[in-house]
């Protein structure tokens, strides 16, 4: 399947604000690079996937979970000694990349007040959970890169925390006009091939940009293909199309993966 490109990842992003503030209960290894986060919400407990496997990343809840590790990872210990018990008290997606920000607030040892951000990167292979202070110090992450491996970016313990760079693109909420010669992908943030493919499709056919985003942005719905989805139909594949609720749709999803 697909990889998640930003404007989906907005949609998702506004159902896992939904719950917050919420409670930490449990952190928990399902694979080496995926995490189960127990919370405990105003609609009671919520199961939080993050899935940083290079292929398939992704964040998103689930009913129940068949399988975790038993001994969890040096990663996870970190988590659970920094955020239990801690609140997630916003989750955002950082201006329309595979990016989200968890802002937590939690205790020390010593009973006081710390803030600290996890940052949920689904960037294909460099996918990863970082974990930083309110310095904007890497405490740890999921998957650590030292300055050999990656000259622009080190993800590292005691190392700064830098956003992962990005060209200049325009913001999708901001667009005036775009070149209908070249793919969007290029020109504004949050686009995949196959939904730079789906807009320019609809608006040759005389739909606006602003239409088909309002569409996308406010879709609580999935839509499955042979081997595509998005929140939004992908008229332009002359496909059958099977639809759920958005959430309940990335379960089946990835349940069939």
């Amino acid at each position: 399947t697909m990889a998640i490109d930003g404007l989906f990842l907005y949609n998702v992003a506004q159902h896992l604000n939904q719950v917050c503030p919420c409670k930490i209960n449990k952190i928990q290894n399902i694979s080496d690079e995926e995490l189960l986060f127990v919370l405990h919400t105003k609609q009671g407990n919520k199961r939080l996937v993050c899935n940083v496997r290079s292929n398939t990343n992704r964040i998103y809840f689930v009913d129940s979970i068949e399988t975790t590790q038993g001994t969890p990872s040096n990663f996870v210990m970190v988590l659970r000694k920094q955020l239990s018990q801690g609140t997630i008290e916003s989750i955002q997606q950082i201006s329309f990349d595979r990016l989200l920000k968890f802002t937590l607030a939690s205790r020390n040892e010593f009973g006081d007040a710390t803030r600290f951000y996890l940052y949920v990167e689904l960037m294909g292979k460099y996918a990863n959970i970082v974990l930083v202070n309110s310095d904007n110090i890497i405490v740890d992450a999921l998957k650590r890169i030292p300055v050999y491996e990656n000259s622009k970016r080190t993800i590292h313990p005691g190392a700064k925390y830098t956003l992962p760079a990005q060209p200049e693109k325009q913001n999708p909420l901001e667009v005036e006009n775009v070149d209908m010669d070249s793919s969007l992908v290029k020109q504004v943030y949050g686009f995949s091939p196959v939904l730079s493919n789906e807009f320019q499709t609809r608006m040759i056919q005389g739909q606006s940009f602003k239409d088909i985003l309002k569409e996308l942005l406010e879709s609580d719905t999935l839509y499955c293909y042979e081997k595509e989805y998005h929140c939004l139909p992908l008229t332009h594949l002359h496909q059958s199309v099977t639809t759920y609720p958005l959430m309940e749709g990335m379960q089946k999803l990835y349940q069939d993966n």
